[in-house]
């Protein structure tokens, strides 16, 4: 399965040319109109919005308030969705469940999780192709979704087509109101909820700021295509963008890589003996004449080896990853001072 990643946009925040900037091929560009100030004004900014978003090869999902006054009935939808070439609309919690059931029966359209029973779940898989379940987010700190209520909430319905929210800029930079679906991502970064949700199948994904770093995005991007990066901090500079395996007999306290890495001198000396901590890179020395040069990331505590060197560290922020990592998974490292 491919996942589908992109960015959040209020409508009233956009300038020409930004969805260009920051947005991937392929991307969802999830626009809201919740805070749009004149509806006189709607449809110019709205016109603008898409054209830019497909000449971007990517599709809009359109959130729209029943409040918009000129906006405000199944007609006016239908005729604003065709004639703008709107891929989504995301009718949100002010609309009747009866019109957002009669308007999916026509048009592509984004539902609530939250807003439905598992009935309605099903009759919308079954009934509406086309449709999108979308999970709400949750501006305020310490208000989002459980990892058992998010999966609760999921029942019946496909992971492919569920899009989820997640934080979008650096994690040092989060004032804990940065929307995010998931309560424990908002101490992730984008990168590392992403895998997360990677992991569970989900198809969308939106990042909810524009700040995303450019080697976050590259990461993100090649995790899609099943190589995942891994900023380090490395002894051996020749390590680096050097793509390797997780064993598939890897115990999960140790990840275990299969391929002996290039550019390393034999034999390999023993260094001081430490002990070693979750996220710690080592390398067996001489002493293991079997696997020496052979390559683990610690995913627990062990105690000091004199046949095992530690030879770098992954960086702090990106600790959780190594969790989220499967067995024969490709990972490459990455240098920390490369990602932003």
């Amino acid at each position: 399965m491919s996942t589908r990643t992109g960015l959040f946009l209020q409508m009233n925040d956009y300038q020409p040319g930004m969805i260009k900037n920051k947005a991937c091929r392929n991307s969802l560009i999830y626009c809201s109109s919740d805070q749009f100030p004149k509806t006189e004004d709607l449809l110019p900014t709205l016109e603008a919005i898409i054209k830019e978003t497909h000449e971007s090869e990517s599709s809009m999902i359109l959130q729209l308030s029943k409040r918009i006054s000129t906006l405000n009935d199944l007609k006016d939808l239908e005729e604003l969705a065709f004639g703008l070439d709107v891929d989504y609309l995301h009718l949100d919690h002010s609309w009747p469940a009866e019109e957002v059931r009669e308007l999916a029966l026509r048009l592509p359209v984004a539902v609530s999780v939250s807003n439905l029973t598992l009935p309605e779940r099903y009759w919308f898989r079954n009934n509406c192709p086309n449709v999108l379940f979308i999970h709400d987010y949750y501006p305020r700190k310490d208000t989002g979704l459980d990892q058992n209520v998010f999966d609760d909430l999921s029942e019946g319905i496909s992971r492919e087509d569920l899009v989820v929210f997640v934080p979008g800029n650096p994690v040092e930079e989060r004032k804990g109101n940065e929307p995010s679906t998931l309560e424990h991502h908002r101490t992730m970064t984008p990168y590392a909820a992403s895998l997360d949700l990677m992991n569970q199948g989900v198809g969308g994904i939106i990042y909810t700021s524009f700040e995303i770093g450019d080697m976050e995005k590259q990461m993100i991007d090649k995790a899609t295509q099943g190589v995942y990066g891994l900023p380090v901090s490395l002894n051996h500079p020749e390590l680096y963008h050097q793509t390797f395996t997780i064993r598939s007999d890897s115990p999960k306290k140790l990840r275990r890589l299969l391929e002996i890495p290039q550019g390393i001198q034999m034999p390999v000396n023993p260094d001081v003996p430490v002990a070693r901590r979750p996220g710690f890179i080592t390398m067996d020395n001489l002493h293991f004449p079997d696997s020496q040069g052979s390559l683990m990331i610690c995913n627990g505590d062990f105690q000091a080896d004199p046949c095992v060197n530690v030879i770098g560290h992954v960086c702090d922020y990106y600790l959780p990853i190594i969790e989220l990592l499967e067995n024969g998974a490709c990972i490459e490292f990455i240098h920390p001072n490369l990602h932003g």
